[in-house]
């Protein structure tokens, strides 16, 4: 799930840790971070040695946090929670659910090409949201190779049959041109998309290694699934990610 609540736990975990207080003892107005006996300095008036005008020093990481966290961002923060309070009373009114753990967008559709084919219409969601249904004594659960199923039996019958009939790929025992390709590409060349997947609100620790492992694994499942046109699709999935960073910088009521 690329989205708000991500986001904004990576700001968050990037902030002075714990209770946000605001202090006004000695004449200054100022914001500290109490954390069992600890304390940080959050916000704190200063005077410009060059000028002697007033300014404000910020904690590690509060300036982009207070960036983020505006009245658009709690918008979006709750529309999203709403879209998934929405899935859930769907869910617990025994519609059909397939819930998905860590799918990519072109992933996600592939699931839905595959549920076409059963008569039932499935909600097609992120494997959170299937932690949080209450299953009615009519219905099942399933899990088939990371996709959780929950609805009346019959429909939880159809999909398994037809995810088990478009099973995913195995890595193969010899190497193939495309993942010879993938596997031989250096950090420094992972780096620039791993930036690009961080913007877009995957979840990517500021580490050389740790930005190589994401964007290996996320090419390799796409040659995995796609075969030679692995290209095309990774190219398709990171102009979507530009286009949503471009809509989180500037939102449609600005532009």
């Amino acid at each position: 799930m690329t989205d708000p609540i991500k986001r904004l736990r990576r700001l968050a975990e990037a902030a002075p840790a714990g209770k946000w207080e605001v202090w006004t003892s000695n004449s200054w107005r100022r914001v500290y971070a109490r954390d069992g006996g600890h304390t940080a300095m959050v916000i704190e008036p200063s005077v410009q040695r060059t000028d002697n005008h007033p300014d404000l020093t910020f904690g590690p990481g509060v300036a982009e946090y207070l960036e983020a966290v505006g009245p658009e961002s709690i918008i979006e923060l709750l529309d999203h929670i709403a879209k998934l309070e929405t899935q859930i009373a769907d869910a617990n009114a025994q519609r059909p659910l397939v819930a998905a753990a860590e799918l990519t967008q072109s992933e996600m559709d592939e699931l839905r090409k595959c549920l076409a084919s059963t008569p039932s219409r499935f909600i097609v969601a992120e494997d959170d949201v299937a932690s949080m249904i209450t299953v009615p004594h009519s219905s099942v659960i399933c899990k088939v190779a990371g996709v959780t199923i929950v609805g009346p039996v019959d429909h939880v019958v159809a999909a398994r049959a037809a995810l088990e009939a478009n099973p995913a790929p195995t890595y193969p025992d010899e190497l193939t041109p495309d993942l010879r390709e993938v596997l031989s590409r250096p950090n420094f060349q992972c780096s620039p998309i791993a930036h690009v997947m961080r913007a877009a609100g995957v979840d990517i620790k500021p580490k050389a290694e740790d930005e190589q492992a994401v964007v290996l694994h996320w090419m390799i499942k796409l040659v995995l699934r796609h075969g030679e046109k692995w290209r095309e699709v990774a190219r398709d999935e990171l102009d979507a990610m530009t286009e949503k960073i471009a809509l989180l910088e500037f939102p449609e009521s600005q532009l």
